[in-house]
């Protein structure tokens, strides 16, 4: 199986307290295979544009993530870092599944970095996101 590198775009929405829909880029690398696991390995990162809508209010902002899942229907972890509202930063972790590297069903939950965290903004919330990749490089 080759390996290659895929640019790509997905979208995005949450639900948990409050609405929040995004837009962004992805790049995977797949499949890798490390030396003490049988399955593939998928590393991606993301960045992602996201708008918060909650009792009225709209609130821009921006995520990047870093994740690693198995293959195929698999678990998948992701560790994110995301900015919110002027001086809302949160660092935090979202856990889930993976439907072929194509759909991704997760729960998140951040934590605030700083003093300051917006109270429109749900700390957790479940999130689907769906992913098309459309350039991709083979390296073999």
């Amino acid at each position: 199986m080759p390996y290659y590198a895929a640019w790509g775009a997905h979208i995005e929405y949450s639900y948990l307290n409050a609405n929040s829909i995004g837009a962004g880029a992805n790049y995977l690398i797949e499949p890798t295979h490390l030396f003490f696991l049988k399955k593939q390995v998928v590393f991606s990162s993301e960045l992602t544009l996201t708008s918060v809508f909650y009792k009225n209010n709209f609130i821009v902002g921006q995520r990047f993530d870093i994740g690693v899942n198995l293959e195929g229907l698999s678990p998948d972890a992701r560790l994110f870092f995301e900015h919110n509202d002027n001086i809302d930063l949160r660092f935090g972790g979202k856990i889930g599944v993976s439907f072929g590297n194509f759909a991704y069903l997760h729960y998140r939950y951040a934590i605030p970095v700083g003093s300051y965290e917006n109270s429109n903004i749900s700390r957790h919330g479940i999130t689907l996101t769906i992913i098309y990749n459309f350039v991709a490089f083979d390296f073999n």
